[in-house]
């Protein structure tokens, strides 16, 4: 992924305040700014930071850490759907998407094509769902947007609603690495300006092992957001719109388990 694809995928942030409840605000009203200024496809794909291409990275990325055919994931940030429809494409996956926006749910709903999929408008960092039963938790560009103690009880929620031996997959601000680093220095730039801006979350790839003891789960892996996605198996690169194995999703992402 290019620096400035990076720099649009972090845009999907929460607007404006430090904290989740103002962000939250901040976010649905910046949906509806760019509902009102683009068609409804391109507004879609600008008010979560990237499209098809986006969506198939984090659908390899999922199918190489835990993803069955057979799975139940819930998808939490889901947004306008983007990594609902490919899931979609896999006829017993199991799904639950959930975001603060009704406008990007309805539209998830409408193009992923799979009546059987579940959306949930939600507040906060609960996830509607059961004890025990989900195989996969993600969250793709959601802690990035959070303080780190709010992420962390949307951790602790995603711990509960996992089966054992199912897994958390989240998305991270690696400032260790470069093009990280670019973003970081810019959202420095803004906040010395006074300007309001979206909150940005930074932490180090070193820090995941220790999230990793205190939610009492394994960490499987750190997949660095420099790195190039990989090869999806048969099953998968058949259902992607597009070849990605060779492309890099900006963010690093954690794989925690469930034990």
């Amino acid at each position: 992924m290019s620096l400035g694809r990076l720099k649009l995928f972090l845009r999907q942030a929460k607007p404006s305040q430090s904290s989740s409840a103002g962000g939250f605000k901040g976010y649905l009203a910046f949906v509806d700014s760019v509902l009102g200024q683009r068609p409804e496809d391109a507004a879609m794909i600008e008010a979560v930071g990237g499209g098809e291409d986006v969506g198939d990275m984090e659908a390899t990325l999922l199918d190489r850490f835990g993803l069955a055919a057979n799975s139940h994931v819930i998808d939490v940030g889901c947004g306008s759907g983007r990594l609902a429809r490919p899931l979609a494409r896999l006829p017993q996956v199991r799904y639950l998407g959930t975001d603060i926006n009704q406008k990007l749910l309805d539209y998830a709903a409408k193009t992923c094509g799979r009546p059987d999929f579940r959306f949930t408008r939600v507040e906060g960092t609960q996830i509607p769902e059961r004890d025990g039963v989900a195989d996969l938790v993600v969250f793709f560009s959601v802690g990035t947007h959070l303080l780190q103690e709010e992420f962390f009880l949307y951790l602790e929620d995603a711990r509960r609603v996992l089966k054992a031996g199912g897994r958390i997959i989240f998305s991270f601000l690696d400032v260790t690495l470069p093009g990280v680093r670019v973003v970081f220095r810019e959202t420095v730039e803004v906040a010395r300006s006074g300007r309001r801006f979206h909150l940005n979350t930074f932490i180090g790839h070193s820090d995941i092992p220790a999230w990793a003891e205190m939610l009492a789960m394994k960490l499987v892996a750190v997949h660095p957001g420099d790195q190039s996605v990989g090869e999806a198996s048969d099953a998968v690169r058949e259902i992607l719109k597009e070849t990605v194995a060779d492309r890099h999703l900006g963010q690093s992402v954690a794989v925690l388990e469930k034990v």
